[in-house]
């Protein structure tokens, strides 16, 4: 059930001002004793991973923490991804910790099915950033809406947004 990419390859692509991440999924902690073993296991061989992106839903968030706590405390900069987003509400996102609370650098919102439109997608990253988090987008293009989804979350303060090159990713 799960996939690793360890230094031996990384090391290639590291240098010129490239920064690698990875994507650990919060429900692959279900399968080891804690959360902290199942950080344990995914940092083996990681070191050329600056930073690492927790892909989680709003019911895991409570579990995601405690391993961004754990990623933070062996040195990687880490950010939530809250899948489902279009799911959500304002009132939902008041579950995300204070900014900065167990080393996670910012929160990003994934568009799952590419189903959010530009005011929705610019009310819930305006409901983070009020709150002062740092906030990343990640959109799908299920809808032909990524491009506007993204441009109105930064107009509503993300800073971090994904993107594809030559409209070529997952959802288009």
């Amino acid at each position: 059930p799960f996939s690793n990419v360890s230094d031996l390859l990384a090391e290639q692509f590291v240098g010129h001002g490239i920064s690698l991440g990875f994507m650990l999924e919060a429900k692959g902690a279900k399968q080891f004793p804690d959360s902290r073993r199942f950080v344990e296991w995914a940092l083996k061989d990681t070191q050329s991973f600056r930073f690492v992106r927790i892909a989680t839903t709003i019911e895991d968030l409570e579990t995601s923490v405690e391993m961004a706590r754990n990623l933070a405390d062996a040195g990687k900069e880490v950010f939530v991804n809250i899948m489902r987003a279009s799911e959500l509400t304002p009132d939902q996102l008041l579950k995300v910790p204070s900014p900065g609370w167990g080393g996670i650098s910012g929160f990003y919102l994934a568009d799952s099915f590419g189903s959010m439109s530009a005011e929705n997608s610019s009310l819930l990253v305006s409901s983070l950033v009020a709150e002062g988090h740092r906030v990343g987008f990640h959109a799908h293009n299920n809808r032909g809406m990524a491009f506007a989804n993204s441009l109105a979350a930064i107009s509503a303060g993300a800073t971090l947004v994904d993107g594809t090159l030559a409209g070529h990713g997952r959802g288009s």
